[in-house]
């Protein structure tokens, strides 16, 4: 995952330091409370259902319309902006992925991935999973990305 356009530097300092957001992950076969993130500046860490996790890298990722952004976690800001972004990437929501709602702190960077607002944030802490839906654009929501 890596922003498409990333906000103005006084845009990223207005969004909250830290919040609840929502992420997709993969399911750990070692333990039910474990789970995998998808590539971080090309390698997976793992995570642990209510205990922070910290992106210990410490490059700079560069979007695809210019600019950069240190790495961090991607976060969606509702479930049905996550389920959007699954869809208008063709993935389908099965058992080896699911969405988790996340508490996030050291947000470094805001901007859009694929036409969704996303946020990049240093650490999270899984707070709980959440049982997605068939991912599914509305009209108006397929008429903004394109």
């Amino acid at each position: 995952m890596c922003l498409t356009t990333i906000d103005s530097y006084d845009k990223i300092e207005r969004v909250k330091t830290e919040g609840t957001g929502y992420k997709w992950v993969a399911k750990s076969s070692m333990s039910p409370v474990h789970y995998y993130t998808g590539m971080i500046a090309n390698r997976t860490i793992m995570l642990k259902l209510g205990v922070w996790q910290k992106d210990s890298n410490t490059k700079f990722i560069v979007s695809s319309e210019g600019g950069a952004y240190q790495s961090g976690f991607h976060i969606f800001k509702s479930p049905e902006d996550a389920e959007n972004w699954a869809a208008i990437n063709g993935w389908l929501v099965h058992d080896e992925f699911l969405l988790v709602k996340v508490k996030y702190k050291e947000v470094v960077a805001s901007g859009y991935q694929d036409g969704i607002k996303v946020i990049v944030a240093r650490k999270i802490k899984v707070i709980e999973e959440i049982s997605p839906t068939r991912p599914r654009l509305s009209r108006k929501r397929r008429k903004e990305v394109k």
